[in-house]
């Protein structure tokens, strides 16, 4: 187990510092479908950071199992509840972009990629970070 959480903890801080980076640079280059494969490697790693952080919180708050639920943000459920948040804001973003109806609201779309270009590297280095701590406990 320790293998694998130690290729996702890799998989993830590079997707970070990729989207970071790329989120900076873009405007001086026009490379067309960058963001396209880069909406897939964010979709897994949010995937990767939401499953790994609700496994987290609920072998800390004392659950037994898959036995989570709702509770008032603290400090052990906020990172979580950032992640579900920007699940969303992406999810939201990335279909009405694959729809193409994004002409529209394309203020709105447009402040959305940035909150989740901002929100996604450190949301992902964080998981990274936590999976590397992990992987070398194993």
């Amino acid at each position: 187990m320790g293998i694998i959480k130690g290729a996702l903890a890799v998989y993830m801080m590079d997707v970070a510092a990729f989207v970071a980076v790329w989120f900076i640079i873009a405007s001086f280059f026009e490379a067309d479908g960058v963001w396209d494969v880069a909406n897939f490697l964010i979709a897994a790693g949010l995937v990767v950071a939401m499953i790994f952080n609700l496994v987290r919180n609920s072998g800390e708050s004392g659950h037994r199992g898959w036995r989570w639920r709702l509770s008032p943000v603290t400090g052990d459920s906020a990172g979580l509840y950032l992640i579900a948040v920007v699940t969303i804001l992406f999810l939201r973003n990335w279909f009405v972009e694959t729809a193409n109806a994004g002409d529209e609201n394309s203020v709105t779309t447009g402040m959305v990629w940035i909150v989740v270009n901002v929100l996604f590297p450190l949301i992902a280095a964080a998981t990274g970070c936590a999976l590397w701590r992990e992987s070398s406990r194993n």
